[in-house]
């Protein structure tokens, strides 16, 4: 691993400027404000398709995959062995537990924790704390009965 400005990134990664006003690495496009404020943390094991936007103060954990434009807002932490599908954003201040999944295009609002072992539908809009073993989708979210095999 290597350290630029206090943002971590997994070793293989490397850093290019394009312009000003960001940095982008070769495994994901990473704001300026992640570079000049501390502790933006990318842990090694951890896959990034293109185009995903990672703010100040995230920690994404490893065995986690961010796939096409996913966007992690400031003061998040997504834990180990989740799998986060193209488009989702995620706003600040938000936990994402262990083994989660989340849906193409869903959205998880401020100040909201997603417990363990979730799995949340395409287009799902997120806007309370989810326990552990939740299942569901939809705008508003709602909780499922799902049956997986």
């Amino acid at each position: 691993m290597f350290v630029l400005a206090d943002l971590t990134l997994p070793s293989g990664c490397k850093w290019y400027h394009q312009d000003e006003e960001q940095a982008v690495a070769t495994c994901a496009h990473i704001k300026v404000q992640a570079v000049e404020e501390p502790e933006a943390t990318i842990e090694e094991g951890v896959v990034m398709y293109p185009r995903c936007t990672i703010d100040a103060g995230v920690t994404i954990k490893s065995g986690t995959l961010l796939n096409n434009s996913v966007t992690v807002s400031h003061d998040t932490t997504i834990e180990k062995c989740c799998y986060i599908s193209p488009g989702v954003t995620i706003s600040g201040r938000v936990s994402v537990k262990e083994r989660c999944f989340l849906g193409t295009g869903s959205l998880v609002a401020n100040d909201v924790a997603i417990g363990a072992d979730s799995i949340i539908g395409i287009g799902s809009v997120i806007t309370k704390t989810l326990p552990q073993h939740t299942k569901g989708l939809g705008n508003p979210f709602t909780i499922k009965n799902i049956q997986l095999q």
